[in-house]
Formats: structure tokens, C-alpha cells, sequence
């Protein structure tokens, strides 16, 4: 008999609202010009449902900047099966900020997210100012985690996410996407400081093993992911990070310029097959450590 599988959890989607909307906003698309894709809530709950998905934490699109309300209006409406991650607005004093995390707190995310490449954060301090200290204070004693966004590379903010590990105890940190971390440069400074991390902080350091495409595309620039690159990666962040400390997510409606949403998950369940993860730790990677981080499990999740 087949054991047990927790419900699949999609640890980092996106979504934002049609064009006629009342919440809508210019959005970054992919590409300069580029058309969005389709990333509408109603639109996303299609996907869960035929990818055999329960549950996605949404992340804050930058389209709507600090304004919470569409995704919010989405987990509300999604009978549990969303939850969000919100964006922190590094512009904010740290009381402001403090007041700010806990209004989000009470609206029920699930997450706070730190993007150190929008305006506002201090040029010395970085994520460790005394915004970034006294949010990431507040989310701990509200037990949410944080989640990092190190698009342009994680060396340069290890310093600042040891600061606030160490200054704060007790908050858990999340990187996204791998801690961006290129299947091509596990020999390099990103690598290592992920190494770094996870070893400092075994029990409050845990990485999104997303958005394959960003971290292991093709060598020559076409759509998609490179398998073997790919697998590579995993092999690595399980010996380096563990498969307790991992969850899956796609990336959703970005993903979906790199093939179908079920085959996101696909890697998965390959690497479950070849051996390179057992039915325990592909069953923890692919949602039960995402449902427990994120409060899938809590009745009023």
C-alpha cells in the first residue's frame, strides 16, 4: 500500500488581477513589452485543481506595491487554500514597520517578505536596519517567517540575514528560488553562502526549491529547464540544506512560459522515481514542510 501523502503545498506562486479588475496595476512583465500571462486568483485555483495541488502561499506581485488587497481578497475567498506572503515596505520607520506586521499579522498572512532591491532600504544597513530588525521581531513573536528575495545574489545579503538570525532569535527565514543559487556556480560565493547559512542556523534557515527555470534554465537561453542541471542543484541543496528544510514551488503564472504547470512538479516526481529523494522526503518537499512553515495545518488556515 502506498503510504501517506500529505496534500501537496505550492510554496511560491503569484497572483494579480484581469485587466478590468478593480485592484489592477501596471504589472513587470518578463520582458520589456512582453504580455503577462494569465494570473488571475480564479485562474490559479484551476491550476491547483489539475495539477491535483491543495494548497499555494501567494506571494505579493510587485505590480501592487504595498497594497495587499487582491491578494488577501483571494486567500479570503479560496476557502483555505491560499494563503499569502506580504512585502514589507523598507520606507517605513521601524515603529511604523512594526505596526504595518502586525496589522498584516492580523489579516492572516502567512509570510513577510524582505526584497532588498526595492527603494527604501537603508544603503548601509541593508535588510538588518532597524526596519528590517524590528519587522523581522515582530514576525517572530507572531510566528511568521521571513522570506528573502535575493534576485541578484545572496552573497552580498548573507551578512545582513546573519545579523537578523542572530539579533532575533527565534525568526525563521525563508530564501526563495534557491537562494537563487545557479545550477552552474555551486563552486561559487552564492553557494557558499547558502552553505554558510544553513550551517549557522540548522534548525531556522529553510530554502524554496522553486522557479527551476530562473536557477537551472537552458545553457542557450530557450524556454524550459535543464534536467541534469537541475538534478545537480537538487542532489546539492539536499546535502547542503536537507530535505526538512525544503519546499516546492513553481513560480506559477511565470512558470507557465516554461511549459505546464504540471510539469512543474514534474521534476518531483522524476527524482522521487530515480531515488534521488525517498517517498517520505519528496512527500516533505512537496508540501508538509510548506503546509506546517506556512499554517496550511491550522484549522483557520
Amino acid at each position: 500500500m502506498r503510504p501517506f501523502r500529505p496534500p501537496r503545498v505550492d510554496a511560491h506562486v503569484h497572483a494579480w488581477s484581469a485587466p478590468d479588475a478593480s485592484h489592477v496595476a501596471p504589472m513587470l512583465g518578463a520582458r520589456p513589452g512582453a504580455p503577462l500571462q494569465a494570473g488571475g486568483a480564479p485562474a490559479l485555483l484551476a491550476a491547483l485543481d489539475a495539477a491535483s495541488v491543495g494548497s499555494a502561499l501567494v506571494v505579493q506581485p510587485a505590480c501592487y506595491a504595498f497594497d495587499h488587497s487582491y491578494v488577501l481578497d483571494a486567500a479570503r475567498a479560496s476557502g483555505g487554500r491560499v494563503r499569502v506572503c506580504a512585502s514589507v515596505d523598507p520606507s517605513l520607520p521601524a515603529i511604523s514597520a512594526v505596526m504595518a506586521a502586525h496589522a498584516l499579522a492580523d489579516a492572516g498572512v502567512a509570510a513577510l517578505r524582505f526584497n532588498p532591491y526595492l527603494d527604501g532600504w537603508d544603503p548601509d544597513e541593508g535588510l538588518a536596519s532597524d526596519t528590517g530588525l524590528a519587522t523581522a521581531d515582530t514576525a517572530a513573536a507572531r510566528g511568521v517567517p521571513v522570506c528573502v528575495m535575493a534576485f541578484k545574489g545572496l552573497a552580498p545579503l548573507a551578512p545582513a540575514i546573519n545579523r537578523i538570525m542572530r539579533t532575533v532569535p527565534s525568526v525563521r527565514v525563508v530564501l526563495d528560488h534557491c537562494g537563487f543559487v545557479g545550477a552552474s556556480a555551486l563552486d561559487g560565493p552564492d553557494a557558499r553562502a547558502l552553505a554558510s547559512l544553513a550551517a549557522a542556523h540548522p534548525d531556522r534557515l529553510t530554502v524554496k526549491a522553486s522557479a527551476w527555470f530562473r536557477v537551472a534554465g537552458n545553457a542557450d537561453g530557450a524556454p524550459g529547464v535543464d534536467g541534469t542541471a537541475a538534478r545537480g542543484l537538487m542532489a546539492w541543496l539536499l546535502d547542503t540544506v536537507g530535505p526538512a528544510r525544503l519546499m516546492w514551488g513553481t513560480d506559477w503564472p511565470w512558470a507557465m512560459e516554461h511549459g505546464t504547470y504540471e510539469g512543474a512538479w514534474a521534476l518531483l516526481d522524476e527524482w522521487e522515481r530515480e531515488g534521488l529523494l525517498s517517498a517520505a522526503d519528496a512527500a516533505a518537499v512537496g508540501g508538509g514542510n510548506a503546509a506546517t512553515l506556512f499554517g496550511f495545518n491550522d484549522g483557520d488556515a
